[in-house]
């Protein structure tokens, strides 16, 4: 797989355009590396821009930061108390922890850095996916639309505008950095016997494993990577493959995160697993109608690419059929990439078969579940491309195939990539309205709790909003909300709760208390409690507070403070 175009150059004396066809198509391939970090870069700038500008923190991005605030730092409990908050956080992945830790460092309490912290590991796994396929000797212009369909892929928005949420990415880039180098290692094994890449690449899924183990499934497709990086089957294939297999079930086994422990029944897995597949094979094929103007030039494209090759095969009937014959491996090929692209889509989802609640067609932060499954996902719709893009190959003359393969590939990615940065920054507009939506209401509790509080007071708000799309919520999670209230009287012993309609505020006889209700709203436990004379009650947008000392004063004060919406 070399290039787009199947013919040998003509024998008779080319135009002064085709002359200029080979150098116009290796034009990029010869600048490789920085035309395809360029061309990652723009991507990334195309989908995040408007984020950049406008968006900021959501969802546990509050939580983690507050952690790193109240539980860090010279005069607060100190470093283990802080690196302890972050691990029990992090579901008990060992790894996470430190890389949280560089986050909150970094980010602070920039909007801008946390959207920009996301954006570059969007563009990290970006180019790790192009550099993976060029190591297993994919064309460069397949490569590199591969990496642009995975930055602009839609339904993974929570990996592009969520700024923890890059440790999706993050996972993403440290198994095909993994993959790239184990090619780089066997394709010239045993000549060159590069024993640190060879660690190197070993080592970096055992780091996946203890970082985030959802793209680890991608190794069961990797004894097919490396024989493709290195020509052919060896036994240093398996033997790679079994090394890098082991070390990730080893830090598993030590590591047991919380996220594969907390799993449903065992008889529901099958059930979820058929439904997974359903709404992945959805997924897929919803992608392939993008929406908007775009559907309009896929069909112009699809129709010239038929119309070009019915032409050619009424003037040139057996060229054409000739063409189409020389074609066939070409075509089987790119059959089998995309269709291991598929398989590596689905095998990606094998550590959510336990786990309910996660499925492909989640909206907002829900769609992490596509987060690994993206790199199958780009890689099929790529192999689309190139298998449209030989067929207008063989829609022309010899001398101007090359020029037209390299086109429609081209065309064809912009068309594609564009519909789904478009889907993308629509998305990335939720986000926004989120972040928008809880800067407004932590400036209105800044404003309202004047006063210093006395350690452990509880501050229970009313009237804001949770949700505002599907899954994307301002701060209304207990925790973020709980720590919004903490930046905002800048005190790391105070706690806070939103109540929505769902939520049931009890005025007990010495305590108010908030009951678990399983299935409703917001489940705030009953771990959320506090003595009279520790309770506030406060309206933010109306600037409205009222301590609560009594039982009587709680169950008046439920009849002036009204629960907000869910959405």
């Amino acid at each position: 797989m070399t290039d787009l175009s199947l013919r040998e150059r003509p024998t008779r004396r080319p135009s002064a355009l085709t002359e200029r066809v080979p150098q116009v198509v290796a034009f990029a391939p010869r600048l490789g590396l920085p035309t395809a970090i360029a061309v990652v870069v723009a991507s990334v700038v195309v989908v995040t821009w408007r984020a950049l500008e406008h968006g900021g923190p959501f969802f546990e991005d509050w939580r983690l930061r507050a952690i790193g605030l109240y539980n860090g730092g010279p005069e607060r409990l100190g470093f283990f108390h802080w690196w302890d908050g972050i691990y029990s956080v992090s579901q008990y992945r060992p790894l996470s922890v430190p890389y949280v830790m560089v986050w909150v460092g970094f980010v602070g309490d920039s909007p801008f850095r946390h959207q920009l912290w996301v954006s570059v590991f969007l563009a990290l796994t970006g180019f790790a996916l192009f550099a993976a396929l060029r190591v297993a000797r994919f064309p460069w212009l397949f490569a590199v639309v591969a990496a642009t369909l995975f930055v602009a892929f839609p339904f993974t928005s929570s990996a592009k505008f969520w700024s923890t949420g890059s440790i999706f990415d993050f996972a993403d880039a440290l198994v095909l950095a993994g993959l790239a180098l184990g090619g780089i290692v066997l394709r010239h094994w045993p000549a060159r016997r590069r024993w640190g890449l060879l660690a190197a690449s070993v080592v970096l899924f055992a780091l996946t494993a203890g970082f985030y183990e959802l793209p680890l499934p991608l190794l069961a497709l990797a004894p097919i990577y490396y024989a493709a990086a290195c020509d052919g089957w060896r036994r240093a294939v398996f033997v790679k493959t079994g090394a890098d297999i082991l070390a990730a079930v080893v830090m598993l086994a030590v590591f047991r995160t919380q996220g594969r422990t907390e799993t449903s029944a065992a008889d529901t897995w099958w059930p979820h697993a058929r439904q997974i597949v359903s709404e992945a094979c959805r997924l897929f094929f919803d992608a392939l109608t993008p929406s908007g103007r775009w559907d309009i030039a896929i069909v112009v494209i699809l129709v010239a690419i038929a119309a070009g090759l019915g032409l050619r095969f009424v003037v040139e009937r057996e060229a054409t059929l000739r063409d189409l014959r020389d074609a066939r491996p070409r075509f089987a090929r790119y059959a089998v990439v995309g269709l291991l692209g598929l398989v590596a889509a689905l095998l990606a989802y094998l550590f959510l078969v336990p786990a309910l609640w996660y499925r492909p067609l989640m909206p907002g932060q829900g769609d992490r579940s596509n987060a690994a499954a993206a790199i199958g996902y780009a890689v099929a719709y790529t192999a689309l491309l190139a298998v449209l893009a030989t067929l207008a190959a063989c829609a022309v003359p010899k001398r101007r195939a090359a020029i037209a393969g390299f086109a429609t590939m081209s065309a064809l990615a912009l068309v594609y990539a564009g519909a789904f940065a478009a889907q993308s920054r629509g998305q990335g507009d939720l986000y926004i309205k989120a972040w928008q939506g809880s800067h407004k209401l932590e400036q209105a509790m800044h404003a309202t709790l004047r006063t210093p509080l006395p350690p452990g007071t509880l501050v229970l708000s009313f009237g804001s909003t949770m949700y505002v799309a599907p899954l994307i919520n301002q701060i209304g999670d207990y925790n973020d909300f709980d720590a919004a209230v903490k930046f905002a009287v800048d005190n790391g012993t105070v706690r806070g709760a939103a109540i929505f309609a769902p939520q049931p505020v009890v005025c007990g006889p010495t305590k108010v208390e908030l009951p678990r209700r399983p299935g409703i709203g917001p489940l705030f436990g009953p771990a959320w409690r506090a003595r009279y004379g520790k309770v506030i009650f406060m309206q933010p947008y109306e600037h409205r507070t009222e301590r609560i000392d009594s039982q009587a004063g709680c169950q008046a004060a439920l009849t002036r403070f009204t629960p907000g919406p869910l959405a």
